[in-house]
């Protein structure tokens, strides 16, 4: 029998995960030790990547990348706002 993916349990551990990755990476600016800025948002990703499958990385790495996204466009992030 084929495991399926799209369990409440799954969906449920992957809404909480991105919960904490849009949390970490909206206050990620305020972790800086000198010049450089400390982000601890890839956590999220690698635990849902090693508890729930590579499929569930997947989704959580585009969620990091569409508030990477976002956060560029209105100028929250200002390396992204120069890329864009």
């Amino acid at each position: 029998m084929e495991k399926k993916f799209l369990t409440s349990k799954n969906i449920a551990t992957l809404a909480i995960l991105s919960a904490l990755i849009v949390i970490i990476q909206l206050l990620s600016g305020f972790i800086k030790i000198g010049a450089v800025n400390f982000s601890f948002v890839l956590i999220p990703i690698v635990i849902g990547a090693i508890i729930l499958g590579s499929l569930s990385g997947i989704i959580l790495g585009i969620v990091f990348g569409l508030i990477c996204f976002f956060m560029g466009l209105v100028g929250m992030d200002s390396l992204t706002y120069l890329l864009i």
